[in-house]
């Protein structure tokens, strides 16, 4: 069975399908155009709770493609490459694939940084096409059709791309295969074609609903993030200026540009994934075919005070995933339960049936295959499995007093609970007493992450509680029967 795994660059979960989710996740746009999306929600399995291991490219993609967490993969930015950390012998995620039989196509953004993504062609990729970075000056702007026809957009290219090898293997190509799509928008700067925009008129867009930092923030102001993306381009300059921690909400007139930009780039990319199943349809390989689409990470778009990625909040962590398996999931089913980007390498494995990938041991350094994630194909044989994980985790960054601390965070059905501790690379050696900094927020009646209970008695033990979880680590939340089965 050929497998297309179409993964996007800060795309959140802007998708009509999810917005019966809009009362848990506030900064959804009701209004956003997704019909190819959401028709693909309907062919298959809808994730309502998937989560990111890191709110940044670079750690969440490493942490994907090789199916171990930030503690092991070591990368918390755009600087290490992934084999010079966990060694040549590493198997990646399309390596595995290529090695069983399958004909591995790798387009558009694959790994972050490129650089040693275009290192890895040899080994894990038997076609390797990278998009790299965008040289633009400006945020965000409208790309006519004489730009297009003079000048394609980059996603337009991996499109063809991604026909052209569907088309291939339809002619004259056995092997089946694997096929990673890349696509770089939404991600900064938020160019799209003119009609996209005429989608989301100006006088119906509005600024995010929570243009502030939480109440109850420490002074330290943990969570605030120092990724400044957004104001890098020229057309930003004027607003970085007047932007920072005590005047976080900026200008009206901008925010709603960029916000209206950024969902014509959605819309635009819902428009190619169209001209993808179309394609498959045509070539009759869709009912051959394992689907995935899915995100790296979100993007704050002026929620929480904040403009760019790479925080704790839910809003830079909560991702999209839809999956279509042929012959097992249902039409238009969903599950509530809990999923994590690195659960995809083991759940892909054990869809294709291949051989599974082992659990990783405590310490894996060496083992050029395990696995830190569990495959939740038993969510779409058995949608009520008798047992689940029922919490996640993800890290994050923040820079206080020029030292470095490392985010650890927790999530249950209830909570969102966070540790801002000194970095390390690799597991925390030992967690001290106290964090330099905590949060917590209840999602049930805060569910954009507006008030910070970190020092509020009344949730002391729930604090005490969730620090414990939090230190016992992704081990202790694995579905009964993993470690035994290990």
């Amino acid at each position: 069975m050929n497998v297309l795994f179409m993964m996007m660059d800060g795309f959140r979960t802007e998708i009509g399908a999810y917005m019966h989710l809009i009362q848990e996740q506030p900064w959804l746009n009701i209004k956003v155009k997704t019909p190819n999306l959401d028709k693909l929600a309907k062919e298959g399995m809808l994730f309502e709770r998937a989560f990111a291991s890191f709110g940044r490219c670079s750690a969440s993609r490493s942490s994907m493609f090789v199916g171990r967490r930030p503690d092991s993969v070591k990368i918390y930015d755009e600087i290490s490459w992934i084999r010079d950390i966990l060694g040549e012998n590493l198997i990646t995620l399309p390596q595995y694939f290529k090695e069983n039989g399958y004909r591995s196509y790798g387009f558009g953004k694959t790994y972050c940084p490129v650089t040693g993504g275009d290192r890895d062609k040899l080994k894990s990729w038997d076609v390797l096409w990278t998009i790299g970075k965008e040289r633009r000056r400006v945020s965000w702007g409208v790309y006519t059709k004489n730009q297009s026809q003079d000048s394609p957009l980059k996603d337009d290219i991996l499109l063809d791309k991604v026909m052209n090898t569907i088309e291939d293997h339809r002619r004259n190509i056995t092997n089946p295969f694997f096929l990673f799509a890349g696509f770089k928008k939404p991600h900064l700067p938020f160019i799209a074609p003119e009609e996209y925009f005429d989608l989301y008129p100006t006088e119906e867009m509005k600024t995010s609903p929570n243009e502030y930092r939480p109440k109850n923030t420490p002074d330290t102001n943990p969570g605030q993030h120092h990724n400044e993306e957004f104001f890098w381009y020229k057309d930003m300059w004027k607003t970085r200026d007047s932007y920072g921690p005590d005047n976080i909400a900026i200008e009206p007139e901008v925010a709603i540009a960029l916000r209206r930009a950024y969902y014509a780039c959605v819309s635009y990319i819902d428009h190619l994934i169209g001209k993808i199943m179309n394609k498959l349809e045509e070539s009759g390989l869709k009912n051959n075919t394992i689907i995935l689409f899915a995100a790296d990470h979100g993007v704050h778009l002026g929620e929480n005070g904040m403009w760019g990625k790479d925080t704790s909040f839910e809003v830079s962590t909560r991702v999209p995933m839809l999956l279509k398996i042929p012959g097992v999931t249902k039409p238009n089913s969903r599950t509530r339960h809990f999923v994590e980007i690195v659960d995809i390498f083991p759940t892909l494995v054990d869809a294709a049936q291949l051989p599974p990938v082992p659990l990783c041991p405590e310490d894996s350094r060496g083992l050029g295959l395990c696995t830190e994630g569990v495959s939740f194909l038993p969510l779409l044989i058995d949608e009520e499995p008798k047992h689940w994980k029922t919490r996640v985790f993800w890290q994050g960054r923040w820079i206080h007093d020029h030292q470095r601390y490392r985010a650890h965070t927790v999530r249950t059905d209830e909570y969102r609970y966070t540790e801002y501790v000194p970095h390390t690379d690799g597991a925390v050696r030992e967690w001290p007493e106290v964090p330099k900094a905590t949060e917590l927020y209840h999602k049930a009646t805060d569910p954009g992450e507006n008030n910070n209970l970190w020092n509020n008695v009344s949730y002391a033990d729930v604090i005490k509680d969730l620090s414990r979880k939090l230190h016992a680590g992704w081990r202790s939340a694995l579905p009964e029967g993993i470690l035994d089965d290990d």
